[in-house]
């Protein structure tokens, strides 16, 4: 597979790759990548078909260590997590519609208190917070309800 071959309708191997490069890209990672894509074709359609711009896909275990918030054993070292902004709408937003439906999803999503979104595959659906230093908190249903509140969606 080449770096501009498309894993999904509106997503290419290229945007989840840093620089475009395919060190550490295996098959497995391939197919991980492409069942991300195919969450985030999901997402873009719940969003009503808004743009989604990757910010980070895979990483290497040396790129995910240079990222001083990233978390050790990162989804993004096995093209399982995606960091994205989507056209139009703020993150707080889109974590909040994203954590209403994230059973039904079969996602894990993160309130990073930044300019972007993160997804992930984990195979527990959890909601987490993003505490800085490498730290996270995952939080409560009350939590997220609260969340989902503040932030305009409906639970």
């Amino acid at each position: 597979m080449k770096p501009s071959d498309n894993l999904s309708p509106h997503f290419a191997l290229s945007e989840f790759l840093r620089g475009g490069s395919m060190e550490g890209v295996s098959s497995d990672i391939i197919v991980n990548l492409r069942m991300l894509s195919k969450k985030l074709e999901q997402i873009r359609e719940l969003l009503g078909g808004h743009p989604i711009t990757i910010t980070s896909g895979f990483r290497t275990a040396a790129h995910n260590s240079s990222i001083k918030t990233a978390a050790k054993g990162s989804m993004h070292l096995y093209g399982l997590a995606a960091d994205f902004v989507v056209s139009g709408l703020e993150p707080p937003q889109v974590q909040a519609k994203l954590m209403a439906v994230k059973d039904k999803l079969g996602i894990c999503v993160e309130i990073t208190h930044g300019n972007w979104t993160h997804i992930d595959l984990r195979p527990s659906c959890i909601v987490f917070e993003n505490l800085g230093n490498r730290e996270y908190k995952t939080l409560s249903l009350a939590e997220i309800k609260e969340f989902i509140r503040k932030h305009g969606a409906v639970a």
